[in-house]
């Protein structure tokens, strides 16, 4: 399944004009139903940071499950600095409402916004439901190397 990550970004990429006749449903298997435009008030959004100086920033999206740093460390082998933004306990089944994406999303772009000239280089690292993937490129494809 990880594989097709790259490509619900590239189609988030795609959609990113936000025409409101497009509505993304996600699969919520706990409850073994379509969900859109419910919410769970209860979801904590965590946003940390920490810079090093450096000119390549990872995003770290940690939604499904929490990315491991030495990950990161791996695939980019150079210094970087590191936004990481998820929910308070990354797990499967997590973060399917629209508002609740949204409100990721907003959070992510708000930050981006603020940082986003610092850097030469942005890398995306995502581990999320189907409706974050497509939302986060819809919103911020400016910042993201594929």
């Amino acid at each position: 399944m990880g594989s097709l990550i790259p490509l619900l970004v590239v189609f988030g990429y795609l959609l990113q004009n936000d025409n409101p006749n497009i509505n993304i449903y996600q699969y919520f298997e706990n409850e073994d139903k379509w969900v859109y435009n419910e919410q769970d008030n209860n979801i904590k959004i965590v946003l940390d940071s920490k810079a090093n100086g450096s000119k390549i920033l990872a995003v770290s999206v940690n939604v499904s499950a929490a990315i491991d740093i030495r990950d990161i460390e791996s695939a980019l082998n150079v210094d970087f600095d590191l936004l990481s933004i998820g929910v308070d306990n990354p797990r499967l089944s997590y973060l399917n409402y629209y508002a609740d994406v949204q409100r990721l999303k907003k959070t992510l772009k708000i930050e981006l916004d603020r940082i986003y000239y610092n850097y030469n280089e942005i890398h995306l690292f995502l581990a999320a439901p189907v409706g974050v993937c497509i939302e986060v490129e819809k919103y911020v494809p400016k910042y993201i190397c594929i």
